[in-house]
């Protein structure tokens, strides 16, 4: 809630952002209890088979279950539903053996969202996907990792996505 928070918070998100490697990111507040859920929160242009290997190797060490979750706001809640069955047979084939669930959910804001789904869900780690974007695209892009960074209470890894 304060200046310095906002400042760490800042700098977190950049180093995630940037960084050539996943990075964990653990709010001050958080408990380490296991990890029995994790949370993936890929819109569908970052679900590649590389990146689901690499979640379902994540989730297969610490046995866990993954919940794949798409944030609409109201005015897209009629998404297309046949991207979620692409996502879902992707899935299926690059890990056959993985527990996952599919989910939307409805929110103005994804961070809110995503952060309700994983308090509702008892979700232990958030994987959020992130792309490196040039100074231009950062201009114009609100970065969701910045926002999840700043308000959630769960644990975060952020992942890149080097299309």
């Amino acid at each position: 809630g304060g200046i310095l928070d906002k400042l760490l918070g800042s700098i977190s998100s950049e180093i995630a952002q940037k960084a050539h490697c996943p990075v964990w990111l653990i709010p001050p507040k958080a408990s380490f209890n296991g990890i029995k859920n994790i949370l993936y929160a890929g819109n569908y242009e970052s679900a590649n088979g590389k990146m689901l290997r690499d979640i379902s190797e994540l989730a297969a060490k610490f046995e866990a279950n993954v919940h794949m979750v798409h944030v609409n706001n109201e005015k897209t809640v009629q998404a297309n539903p046949i991207q979620g069955v692409v996502l879902e047979r992707l899935f299926k084939k690059v890990a056959p053996d993985l527990d996952f669930k599919m989910g939307m959910v409805v929110s103005g804001k994804v961070w809110e969202g995503l952060d309700n789904y994983a308090e509702e869900n008892e979700i232990d780690l958030i994987v959020l996907v992130t792309k490196q974007r040039s100074f231009l695209e950062r201009l114009n892009h609100k970065s969701i990792t910045k926002e999840m960074v700043f308000y959630t209470k769960t644990p975060l890894l952020i992942m890149h996505d080097d299309k």
